[in-house]
């Protein structure tokens, strides 16, 4: 016979594990972006290494990302590219906005052939 403390600790015990699986799940996301924004901050580093001051600003507006995100912030800079790009997630019912920032010197990946 099932009393209501076993019903109640079968629906918390579902909660529990619902919350945790999405919990997980955003997690996931946030490291396939970060991932994405590191990929795309090295591949701009490996272009602007051989590029003169006026074309260097193109290359922030035809990064196109694979799945589109949205950037939101892209620098050139002498030594360094910056790129955060933000992307939205829904956590039980609620959006939410992952945002993900790399910076990458020139030093290391000009130096790898891309391919």
């Amino acid at each position: 016979m099932i009393t209501n403390s076993i019903v109640v600790w079968i629906i918390s015990l579902s909660l529990f594990a619902t919350g945790l699986l999405a919990i997980i799940q955003v997690g996931v996301r946030y490291q396939g972006l970060q991932h994405q924004t590191e990929s795309m901050a090295i591949e701009i580093a490996r272009q602007a290494v051989n590029q003169d001051e006026s074309s260097k600003s193109e290359l922030c507006k035809s990064a196109q990302p694979n799945p589109p995100v949205r950037v939101r912030a892209c620098e050139i800079l002498t030594d360094s590219v910056y790129l955060s790009a933000v992307e939205p997630v829904s956590l039980l019912g609620y959006t939410y906005i992952l945002q993900a920032e790399s910076r990458v010197g020139y030093g290391f990946y000009s130096q790898i052939d891309s391919r």
